[in-house]
C-alpha cells in the first residue's frame, strides 16, 4: 500500500550500503525510472540496449522501488530478466519494493515471479499507534516547532493518519505551519488540533455514533470498550477515554451532561 515507508525504507538500505561498504557501487532507481528508460533505450540500436544493460549490471547492488511499474511491459521485462538474472548469477543484492506480494503481481513474465519468490520477502504492516505517535513526536523534533503539543493533540493526529507516513509528516508540516503564524500560542491543544484539522473526513468512523466512536478508539489503543467505559484510571485508558468523549463532543455535538451519561 501507498504510504506505508517502503520507500524511506530502501532509501535507509541505500545508505546504510553506501556507508558501511565503500567498495560496492549502489544504484538506486523507481520502476517507473526504470521503464522510462528501458523504453527510451528500446527506440535505438542492439548495441546501445546492451551498453544500457551492461551499465546496471556494473552495479554491485541494485534497487528497484515500485517494481509493480515495470508490469504489462514485454520489452522492458525482457531487458529487467536479463540483468535480474546477471546479478543472480553474479551473487549481488537485489531490493525490490511492490505494492503487493510477489504472487500477487500481475503483468510480469512466470519467470519474474518465480525469481522474486527465490528471495526474501517480507509485508510491511500499517502502523501501531505507539509507532505512528513517535514518528509524529519525531517528525515534529525535525521541523523545530516551537509550541508545546500535548500528548492528547498528537493522539488526535495518529488515530487519523496512523495508516499513512506520508500523512503523518503531512499533517506536522500542517501543525508548523500553523505555530509559525501563532506565535502566541505556546501550547498547541486536542482543541486547536481538532480545529486546524477539521477537514478531516468523519467518514474514517463509517455510522457516527457514541458505540462507533467508542470502538475505533478502543481498538486504537489496543484496550476493550468496557475499558472506556471503566472507571480504571492508567494512563493509555484514560487518554483513550478522553479522546473518546472528545470526539463525542466534537462529531457528535453532544452536550458534556450527555457524555457525562454516556461515559
Amino acid at each position: 500500500e501507498s504510504g506505508m515507508g517502503k520507500t524511506h525504507l530502501l532509501k535507509a538500505a541505500k545508505n546504510y550500503i553506501e556507508s558501511n561498504f565503500f567498495d560496492l557501487k549502489v544504484s538506486y532507481m523507481s520502476g517507473d525510472e526504470f521503464a522510462r528508460k528501458a523504453v527510451d533505450i528500446l527506440q535505438k540500436t542492439h548495441k546501445e540496449i546492451e551498453q544500457f544493460k551492461n551499465e546496471v549490471c556494473q552495479n554491485d547492488v541494485l534497487i528497484i522501488d515500485d517494481v509493480q511499474f515495470l508490469s504489462y511491459k514485454e520489452k522492458t521485462n525482457e531487458i529487467f530478466f536479463t540483468i535480474f538474472n546477471n546479478f543472480i548469477e553474479n551473487d549481488k543484492q537485489l531490493f525490490f519494493s511492490s505494492d503487493k506480494s510477489p504472487e500477487l503481481l500481475n503483468g510480469f513474465d512466470n519467470r519474474l515471479i518465480t525469481r522474486f519468490n527465490m528471495g526474501l520477502s517480507i509485508a510491511i504492516q500499517k502502523l501501531d499507534n505507539k509507532t505512528a505517535t513517535a514518528i509524529i513526536k519525531k517528525e515534529i523534533k525535525n521541523q523545530n516547532i516551537k509550541s508545546e503539543v500535548t500528548s492528547e493533540a498528537i493522539n488526535f493526529i495518529s488515530n487519523y493518519y496512523s495508516d499513512d507516513v506520508r500523512k503523518i509528516k503531512g499533517s506536522v508540516s500542517r501543525l508548523n505551519f500553523w505555530s509559525q503564524q501563532n506565535p502566541e500560542e505556546k501550547i498547541i491543544t486536542i482543541e486547536i488540533i481538532s480545529d486546524l484539522f477539521r477537514d478531516i473526513p468523519t467518514s474514517k468512523l463509517g455510522i457516527l455514533n457514541v458505540k462507533k466512536i467508542k470502538e475505533v478508539v478502543s481498538e486504537k489503543y489496543g484496550i476493550s470498550v468496557n475499558a472506556i467505559d471503566g472507571k480504571a484510571r492508567s494512563k493509555s485508558i484514560v487518554t483513550a477515554r478522553h479522546i473518546a468523549m472528545f470526539l463525542t463532543k466534537e462529531i457528535l455535538n453532544h452536550t458534556l451532561a450527555q457524555i457525562g451519561e454516556e461515559f
